[in-house]
């Protein structure tokens, strides 16, 4: 019996140390895109109770785990004033381009 209680016990740790790990990491992606305190505080009030609701996350990636609309607002700070400073969509109204960056995806090529 005791095993079984330090053995839930290890688990629980392994899962707060994952659980704060990848906390870490979607504010030092927050803090690097400059995403902004007030959409950063939101998606850090998410993961807190996504922790206290599941007691851990799922094992998808840290921003593939947000709903669509933080997802979105994220999108949105991240890549807006980029797309505002291409030639073509400077007259665009601003529904428009958060459209456009909403449909963006990272695309990385290897040149090796």
């Amino acid at each position: 019996m005791q095993r079984n209680i330090g053995s839930m016990i290890s688990n629980m740790n392994v899962a707060r140390v994952d659980f704060q790990n990848r906390m870490d990491g979607v504010k030092q992606y927050m803090a690097f895109r400059k995403v902004g305190r007030e959409l950063e505080a939101r998606v850090i009030r998410w993961f807190a109770y996504t922790w206290a609701e599941s007691g851990a996350l799922d094992e998808e990636r840290v921003l593939s785990a947000l709903p669509d609309k933080l997802k979105a607002e994220i999108a949105i700070r991240v890549h807006l004033d980029t797309l505002r400073k291409v030639r073509i969509f400077q007259d665009c109204e601003p529904g428009l381009l958060e459209a456009l960056v909403l449909k963006l995806r990272l695309q990385v090529r290897s040149f090796i």
